[in-house]
């Protein structure tokens, strides 16, 4: 999901592609992903490359207004891997109990950096609660 987003802030910003795809590179199973990304000029076209779920949240990210569509993205993905990490709260022990609760914790440690610097700056509450993610209790 970063790097998408990574991706993504870039095209509109008009930056080269390619300049992000030697830092990107190697990601392991994602290289493909990665190349066809950074050859591909219009990000409203990744949405056919992207696989699974992620391909989803895209076009779905895409429906929303175009200055909204990254947060949206970001806000959706991020919701997702809440969702999966919630299945972690099964396991007795292991590595994937101790990620999701980190993922947990660093998502409750986002919303409320959120809530405190838009009460700060006096932000709309409306849209802060759009951009709350889902917690992971």
């Amino acid at each position: 999901g970063r790097a998408l987003v990574v991706l993504w802030r870039a095209a509109r910003a008009g930056h080269p592609l390619k300049l992000y795809q030697q830092h990107f590179l190697p990601i392991g199973d994602l290289n493909g992903l990665i190349t066809d990304l950074c050859s591909t000029a219009d990000p409203r076209a990744w949405g056919a490359l992207i696989p699974g779920n992620m391909g989803d949240l895209w076009n779905q990210a895409l429906e929303v207004e175009e200055d909204e569509q990254v947060s949206r993205f970001e806000l959706l993905s991020a919701n997702h891997l809440t969702a999966l990490s919630r299945r972690a709260k099964l396991q007795t022990a292991g590595p994937e109990r101790v990620a999701g609760y980190l993922w947990g914790l660093w998502v409750e440690a986002f919303n409320l950096k959120l809530v405190i610097s838009g009460k700060l700056n006096k932000l709309d509450t409306g849209l802060l609660k759009s951009r709350i993610r889902d917690t992971y209790v």
